[in-house]
Order: structure tokens, then sequence, then C-alpha cells
């Protein structure tokens, strides 16, 4: 540990001791002074990395109930068990990986194939695949992986007008299209989700 980490760790331990010799003050619970003193004292070690987030994150869990925050580990986590917070991470690591594989720009050569020379054809043929993954998929990881195949696809541009032009077409478009889409089936939007 160098030499400021270790005045960074010294410094988040006091804050934790203080915050644990503090009694509550008006308006402020005992338990709340300590909740103000674990996220202190978190933020101080993540910033300043002197440990590495996970294990940042794994110590401050189990300092909670030790420090009276909550009563137990079991309460501590409870937060963390509802499904929608794991549906969003799940589809924005599926989008992630689907943006790494050749398949997205095989979709997207493939749309320009059918639409000819069109490009209000493979526009609407480009925002109904959005709508349509987005029926599966969360709307907001879908709109990143289309954002990032549009990308791909203002990268033909020459003409640096042209390219602006079309941009905005497509940033506009494609929200428009994975909102559409994540109408559409209860799982394809967390608000969906929370309504059903």
């Amino acid at each position: 540990m160098k030499g400021f980490n270790k005045w960074v760790a010294i410094s988040a331990a006091a804050i934790l001791v203080f915050a644990m010799l503090i009694p509550g003050a008006a308006g402020l619970s005992e338990q709340g002074l300590r909740s103000i003193g674990l996220m202190l004292s978190f933020l101080l070690l993540v910033i300043f990395e002197v440990l590495p987030p996970a294990m940042v994150s794994l110590l401050f869990l189990a300092l909670a109930p030790i420090m009276g925050v909550t009563k137990s580990f079991a309460a501590t986590v409870t937060g963390f068990a509802s499904p929608i917070p794991w549906f969003i991470l799940s589809s924005f690591g599926i989008a992630m990986a689907f943006s790494q594989v050749p398949l997205s720009s095989r979709i997207w050569i493939a749309l320009a194939k059918l639409s000819g020379r069109s490009i209000r054809l493979f526009l609407l043929a480009f925002m109904a695949s959005a709508a349509l993954i987005s029926a599966a998929l969360s709307a907001i990881p879908t709109t990143v992986l289309f954002l990032s195949m549009a990308e791909h696809i203002l990268n033909v541009y020459q003409d640096e007008a042209l390219r602006r032009a079309s941009a905005k077409t497509f940033m506009i478009a494609i929200p428009i299209a994975t909102f559409s889409g994540g109408l559409m089936t209860p799982i394809g939007s967390s608000i969906s989700m929370l309504c059903f």
C-alpha cells in the first residue's frame, strides 16, 4: 500500500470509528449517522482505489450489520433480490456480447441488401429489427446495441453533411423503435415487468 493510500485507509477507518462513537443528533438516529459514516468511508476507499472496488463492496456489505446499520447480513443484501436489476444487467451483457461478434454487421448488411438503394426502407427495416430484438431484451441495452451498429453504418459515409443528417435520423429512430418493441412483451421493458 502506497503512503497516500495508507493515509486514505486510516482516514476511512477513523470515519467508521467516529460514526460508531457519536450518539444520534437532532433529527438523525445513531443508525443514520453510522450509515453516513459507512458511505463516506466507502467513497474514500473507492475513489482513491485503496483496494479493488469488488473487495471494498464486499467489505462494506459485511460492515453494515456489524455497525448496526442493518439488523442482519440477510437484511443488508435483501435489496439485491429483485429480478429487475439482474434482468437489465443480463440484457446489457447479451447486447455487449452480440456487438462483439460479426453477427451484428451481418444483420445490417442483410438489411441493406433487402432494402436496395432506399435509405427510408433501410431505416424502416433497421427500426423493425430493433423493435423485434427489444421485445426479448430490455429496451435500453437494445438501444445501445443498435446505436453501435448505426455508428458502423455511418462510418461508410464520405460526405460529412450527409453523415450528420443520417446520424440524427438514426439517433431519433432507434430509441423510438426499441421503446415500441419493448412494449410488445412483458419482458421487453422494466416498466412492463413492474406492471405485470
